[in-house]
């Protein structure tokens, strides 16, 4: 019982000098503690107020239909996939798609699959703008079908033919998705797919020239590949393939008689005068 008056006398203590104190700020004796509390209210309401007023944002995000996408694909392969577009911001006038890929005869480069949204460009173009009268639905649905860009040009000078190969053979698009305002400025961070382009064969080349033992002859037959002359690389690296074993002994003597019309014809071809180069 005196703990229990103990603790009794003890809050009545408290709450004494609590009014005490609310007494003594009223009457403008603490007033510190007072601006104080002034201070944190007004930063409560401005950060709700922030909160209120700034508009609602949504993460865009782009999903594949299906099977996921290849990372790689040899240079004017086809390919047809669907793209499913969620996230779309509220604020959202125009939905801007693009891509490297381009049209087939067979179909339309884009194919719109979702009532109420439209475009004034041409589907085969390789950037469209959607557009949705009463607003954008939930999720947008794309076709996508179309061929693989060539990466590799082929020449034929004075009867030599020559095949460029691009050096760009990665990030090339599948597709690219932004979500502009009316403005035209962006409301979230584009959404983006990939591809490498491979060349045709070249897997093969480089594997079966790895195979071949002949230092000296591996390097002729990689030089002749880098240097555009992929056909007459092709054909030397297939003979050296079937040699007869009998002539093996005159292989160094065949390498440097071909790296000697390799490197008179390449300065020729480069050296003399003409209209076009083929290298541009």
């Amino acid at each position: 019982m005196k703990k229990m008056s103990n603790y009794l006398n003890l809050s009545s203590c408290r709450v004494f000098e609590r009014k005490h104190l609310d007494t003594n700020l009223h009457a403008g004796e603490s007033p510190y503690s007072f601006l104080h509390e002034l201070f944190y209210i007004s930063i409560f309401l401005t950060i709700l107020i922030v909160f209120i007023c700034a508009p609602a944002s949504a993460a865009l995000v782009t999903d594949v239909q299906g099977n996921a996408l290849s990372e790689t694909l040899h240079e004017g392969s086809e390919i047809s996939y669907s793209i499913v577009i969620t996230g779309i911001p509220s604020q959202t006038t125009t939905l801007e798609l693009s891509t490297d890929l381009i049209p087939v005869s067979s179909s339309s480069l884009w194919t719109i699959d979702t009532n109420g949204v439209t475009t004034d460009d041409s589907l085969n173009e390789r950037i469209i703008h959607l557009m949705a009268v009463n607003g954008f639905p939930v999720s947008v649905v794309i076709n996508v079908s179309g061929r693989v860009p060539q990466i590799t040009t082929t020449t034929s000078v004075e009867g030599v033919v020559i095949t460029k190969i691009q050096a760009q053979r990665s990030g090339y698009l599948y597709y690219n998705v932004k979500a502009l305002d009316s403005q035209g400025k962006s409301l979230s961070a584009a959404t983006t797919g990939t591809l490498t382009i491979s060349v045709a064969d070249e897997i093969n080349f480089l594997d079966r020239t790895n195979d071949v033992d002949d230092p000296q002859f591996r390097t002729l037959i990689t030089s002749m590949y880098s240097k555009g002359l992929t056909n007459d690389a092709w054909d030397v690296l297939e003979w050296y393939e079937t040699k007869p074993i009998s002539i093996s002994v005159f292989v160094p003597v065949i390498v440097g008689i071909i790296a000697l019309i390799l490197g008179i014809l390449v300065g020729y071809l480069i050296g003399r005068p003409r209209k076009e180069d083929p290298w541009e």
